[in-house]
């Protein structure tokens, strides 16, 4: 925004300001009214152009955010029209029960799973820092079957993508966790019966994250 002179016919000079707005370049003059000059016309010498900064952009085609875009998009086509997506509705039916089953026992009986855990005991009462941490555990598993459940009846093929992916990372992750406690060089610091359970999470969490992988990325 600028300031501008005009001198008129009559020898008077007036002043104003200047803008260049969406193609137009608008002269707002003290004691004249308001005129406007397109971009591509010539115009007058005394009014200073004013460029406005290009502040977005998009991509040009070809570039990594749509081809990941694509490859995103041809998935959940093949999971809407193939077999895949009975298989993927399966697991998430089957993992509603097993993890609210699970939640439920975490959070109201977390000392009968410390007991599943590690047999080496009768259930017992456990000391304040692992039941809190087995209750809080639950309230998130909790969340895991609840939205296994809404994925398995309303989600469509998209949602259903997402889903399958998350859970396979989350799955795999785990997975990875449990082989590095189980064979780490602390694996000596617990049971035997406990690092058989390590080992078997392990396990089962393996096949659940590749399943879930296979169903959305194969």
């Amino acid at each position: 925004l600028d300031e501008v002179d005009d001198d008129h016919i009559d020898g008077s000079t007036a002043r104003g300001t200047s803008l260049e707005v969406g193609g137009l370049r608008l002269a707002c003059l003290s004691n004249t009214a308001t005129q406007a000059f397109p971009i591509n016309a010539a115009a007058p010498s005394h009014l200073p152009s004013f460029q406005l900064p290009t502040l977005l952009s998009t991509p040009y085609p070809g570039t990594p955010m749509q081809a990941s875009a694509s490859s995103t998009n041809e998935k959940v086509i093949r999971l809407r029209r193939g077999s895949k997506r009975e298989v993927l509705i399966a697991l998430l039916k089957m993992q509603r029960f097993v993890s609210g089953a699970f939640g439920i026992m975490s959070v109201f009986f977390p000392h009968f799973v410390a007991y599943l855990l590690d047999s080496r005991e009768a259930p017992r009462r456990l000391p304040f820092e692992e039941r809190v941490t087995l209750r809080s555990w639950g309230a998130f598993i909790l969340a895991f079957a609840y939205l296994a459940h809404q994925a398995a009846r309303t989600f469509d093929a998209s949602a259903l993508y997402h889903v399958a992916v998350g859970f396979g990372i989350a799955f795999t992750t785990a997975a990875i966790v449990c082989a590095q406690e189980a064979f780490g060089k602390d694996r000596d610091q617990c049971s035997d019966e406990f690092r058989f359970s390590v080992i078997l999470s392990g396990v089962l969490f393996t096949m659940l994250g590749a399943s879930y992988i296979a169903c959305a990325c194969l």
